[in-house]
């Protein structure tokens, strides 16, 4: 009962404490998308893989595409969960550590079928980076997601411009911020993933260029970007609505 009661306390102290890890490694609990797991239940569902997320931003992303595989997702998000994890993979070399946070691509499998050069055409003259991918659940026609960094250096940047941090520490943040954001190049839109074995995507696929199709692909991008949350301020919230709003209409009247 301690243990369950205490879990976030108990792996604290059990990433500190050799002993007491071994004894509480296989009974601990922790958050998933399928409730309170031990990882002896929760690798049995999983063929020795864990999958988990460290943050919140892109979570219900990142969370859909696992539960998609039929695998419940451990939420790391919590004190010590991550550290925890680490020693029990070192422990035991049969068990792998899958991280979903801005690496789903581990999730979705590349497509190259020209059904869907239109589709992809459509998003680069808008100067969307889509890619056309399969992944599960089929009912989800597209996500986007965010590289790990992505929301880490949006609000260091919005300090940075709201002049909260003293100058000396604006000046080195501001150094590493840029390098972070270099390494990303023009990743901190995110990524539309757009499913190709999804029945909408496959028949907007089949038509040619026109106001309908049209809206409707926006409407489906505009859809996930409102999905993806936290990383949309205001005025970008503002811009996928009155988007979404404007395809409806359009579609309406077509």
């Amino acid at each position: 009962p301690f243990v369950r009661g205490h879990a976030d306390v108990t792996m604290g102290w059990a990433v500190q404490d050799d002993e007491f890890f071994e004894l509480v490694a296989d009974i601990v609990t922790f958050r998933t998308t399928r409730g309170q797991i031990s990882l002896r239940d929760y690798l049995q569902e999983t063929d020795n893989k864990i999958y988990y997320v460290t943050r919140q931003m892109g979570s219900l992303q990142e969370r859909l595409l696992g539960e998609g595989h039929g695998v419940p997702v451990i939420d790391a998000s919590w004190f010590a969960v991550t550290p925890f994890l680490k020693k029990f993979a070192n422990r035991d070399q049969d068990v792998e550590l899958v991280q979903l946070d801005g690496e789903s691509n581990q999730l979705m499998r590349p497509v190259d079928d020209e059904r869907f050069d239109q589709i992809a055409e459509f998003f680069a003259q808008r100067e969307i980076k889509a890619r056309i991918v399969t992944f599960k659940p089929e009912d989800v026609p597209g996500i986007i997601i965010y590289p790990k960094d992505a929301e880490f250096i949006i609000e260091t940047r919005s300090a940075l411009d709201s002049d909260e941090l003293p100058g000396p520490l604006a000046g080195l943040v501001n150094d590493y911020v840029n390098r972070l954001s270099q390494e990303h190049d023009d990743d901190l839109g995110g990524t539309f993933y757009i499913n190709a074995s999804n029945s909408l995507i496959m028949k907007l696929a089949k038509l040619q260029p026109a106001v309908g199709r049209d809206a409707a692909l926006m409407l489906i991008y505009q859809m996930s970007k409102l999905f993806s949350g936290r990383m949309l301020d205001n005025v970008q919230i503002t811009e996928a609505f009155r988007d979404a709003g404007f395809a409806i209409d359009t579609l309406l009247e077509d």
